[in-house]
């Protein structure tokens, strides 16, 4: 049943309510884990076989479907958040437009380069930081989900760090990095996950 506007709803309810969808985050982690896995074998089994313009594209495509369909699984949390009427449904739709379009714009690159590379994977990562911080402000209350979101919002932005500011850096060495990035940030968010489905048994005090 989504909220009634009138009756603000406490943070228990708050945080109930978004427990209904976490497996939307589930799913964001694992998807985020198989990327990297992705990731990791194909930088190291195609950098033996073809030149870096093949691997770069490939590498730019498999990117950019990564950060699209990260972007569409947003989407689906901000449905939801909206139909219960949780106001975190605004920074989660603002979070999967913005990854939507830098998906789209990384799988329509056609001059790529490992400049072009390191700086759409400082892109991508600068966003998610930006946008997991805050998310953790809404979760301030509870100490267990503000760590886990902050943690990957910092891991975000020092990664971010590191791609912008090493665009020199060679694409097996680029795609190596990411993919650790991407493996930790997908544990992150499958640990998040699952204590977001556990609080519905044991809630606590949260603000969301």
């Amino acid at each position: 049943m989504p909220l009634n506007p009138a009756v603000p709803p406490t943070p228990d309810v708050h945080l109930r309510q978004i427990a209904k969808f976490w497996w939307v985050f589930a799913v964001r982690g694992g998807y985020a884990v198989l990327f990297a896995l992705a990731l990791a074998f194909a930088s190291g089994l195609m950098g033996t076989i073809f030149f870096d313009p093949v691997l770069l594209v490939f590498l730019s495509m498999l990117l950019g479907v990564f950060v699209l369909g990260n972007g569409i699984l947003l989407g689906v949390a901000a449905g939801f958040a909206a139909e219960q009427r949780l106001r975190v449904g605004i920074l989660l739709a603002a979070e999967a437009l913005f990854a939507i379009a830098l998906g789209i714009t990384i799988g329509l690159s056609l001059r790529i380069n490992p400049q072009t590379l390191a700086l759409l994977s400082g892109i991508a990562a600068l966003g998610t930081g930006a946008f997991q911080l805050l998310l953790a402000v809404r979760f301030h209350r509870t100490p267990h989900f503000l760590a886990l979101l902050g943690i990957a919002g910092v891991l975000s932005l020092a990664a971010s760090t590191f791609f912008l500011t090493h665009q020199s850096t060679p694409t097996h060495t680029t795609a190596h990095w990411l993919s650790l990035f991407e493996l930790l940030l997908g544990v992150l968010w499958l640990t998040f996950a699952y204590s977001l489905h556990h609080s519905v048994s044991t809630p606590k005090p949260s603000s969301v």
